[in-house]
């Protein structure tokens, strides 16, 4: 059978339906033994081994790049830095570790329907044989709302209002939902992770941020000069949910083996105006990440490979400081525009054309995974692995994670923090 490449187009900043595009020699109806060991439902690891006439044809005490090396007489995960920008702004999005012959493709699609996060940044790495990818996209926010009158909102995007209505979902509902819309309806959850406890501890630390903030903003505007009528608004309740599973996915007549991760915050406020309540969902999707391989044999080769991309996956704060200055910046026109009509809003919004922000760059929501081991580099930064087994090198700009002793001639190896 031929084999096709996975394509890493992305149209306008949102996932192409070509991105899923890559065949294996496998067909659709092979189980899942293979990845997974059936008393526990655990993942088979990945077999490692000391690499194959490690250093041949080097000479000692030279450290070669990666170019020079025959990188399949190594276990090990080579792979390098690099940064993904936004190509309307120029502005930094986000830094990932690439390994060796993979790809990184970044895209950021501006979209005023949302004026929280008005743009959304999609992140696709991608195997050189195209059998595995890892796709990220970042915060998006949603609204619904119902009253006392039977009015209920539809899943619709408010073009006058700019907030995409969408009934409330836990994190792992937007899993299926992130699936449905951008590949195929046809997929079966195989098993729920186990979370980890590092990243609920974290989301449930961010929870209480935003309920101690809810509440301060809605006693604000309950204490507004003039509210005599008796008007109230009340935070009824607030949740976060973490989702974590693997899922068999059927796309494009080929069968992928995914694990996807999210993490989703929402509030629901209710608003009491004696003859007339109002109650009014409010969520965000904080990021989605999926692994997605071509076949069971694929899903455990490249698994570490993936580990290493969401381990060391960073949000640049230039790109969230852009997008909350945009926010603002449409929020602003919006109560500017109260007595406007909604074409002159509409064409306030569309005067958009970029900006610029602050100059450093920090970690992202992956410090808090669970199961791995932080090395210093050679000039100060931090580069993190995903279990303790193996030793991380260095040589010049690019690394090398593997066995104990497997590390090409002359690479260094990092001290861990």
């Amino acid at each position: 059978m031929k084999k096709k490449k996975m394509i890493a187009a992305l149209l306008a900043g949102t996932l192409s339906l070509s991105i899923l595009t890559g065949c294996s020699e496998s067909s659709t109806s092979d189980t899942t033994e293979d990845i997974y060991e059936e008393t526990t439902g655990q993942l088979i690891p990945i077999t490692e081994g000391n690499p194959i006439n490690p250093g041949q044809g080097e000479t000692p005490g030279t450290a070669q790049p990666v170019s020079g090396l025959d990188t399949s007489a190594y276990n090990g995960i080579f792979g390098s830095f690099q940064t993904g920008y936004d190509q309307s702004s120029g502005v930094e999005v986000v830094e990932g570790f690439v390994p060796y012959g993979w790809t990184m493709e970044t895209a950021v699609n501006w979209n005023t329907a949302d004026m929280s996060y008005p743009g959304q940044a999609t992140v696709v790495f991608q195997s050189p044989d195209g059998q595995a990818t890892v796709i990220y996209q970042s915060s998006a926010h949603y609204e619904f709302s119902w009253d006392s009158m039977g009015q209920v909102d539809e899943p619709v995007v408010d073009t006058v209002k700019r907030v995409k209505k969408q009934p409330y979902m836990t994190a792992d509902e937007y899993i299926s939902f992130f699936m449905d819309n951008n590949f195929s309806t046809d997929h079966t959850l195989l098993y729920q992770m186990e979370q980890p406890q590092e990243l609920v501890d974290y989301v449930n630390g961010n929870l209480d941020t935003m309920i101690t903030s809810t509440e301060q903003q809605l006693q604000m505007v309950n204490s507004v000069p003039g509210n005599t009528m008796g008007n109230d608004w009340t935070l009824a309740g607030a949740e976060a949910t973490v989702g974590y599973r693997q899922d068999m996915l059927n796309y494009d007549g080929i069968t992928y083996y995914t694990e996807s991760m999210a993490v989703n915050y929402a509030c629901e406020i209710f608003y009491d105006a004696q003859v007339y309540q109002l109650t009014f969902d409010s969520w965000d999707n904080d990021f989605i990440i999926m692994y997605a391989a071509t076949s069971q044999e694929a899903f455990n080769e490249y698994y570490d490979y993936y580990q290493m991309i969401y381990e060391n996956l960073a949000v640049m704060p230039r790109f969230v400081y852009l997008i909350k200055a945009y926010s603002d910046q449409l929020w602003a026109i919006r109560l500017d525009a109260q007595n406007t009509s909604n074409k002159e809003f509409n064409d306030m919004l569309n005067d958009y054309s970029g900006a610029t922000a602050a100059d450093r760059f920090t970690e992202s929501w992956c410090d808090v995974i669970t199961e791995r081991d932080s090395y210093q580099t050679l000039d100060g930064e931090v580069i993190k692995t995903p279990h303790d087994e193996g030793t991380m090198y260095q040589n010049g700009d690019e690394y090398y994670y593997g066995q104990p002793g497997s590390e090409p001639t002359g690479w260094q190896e990092l001290p861990t923090l």
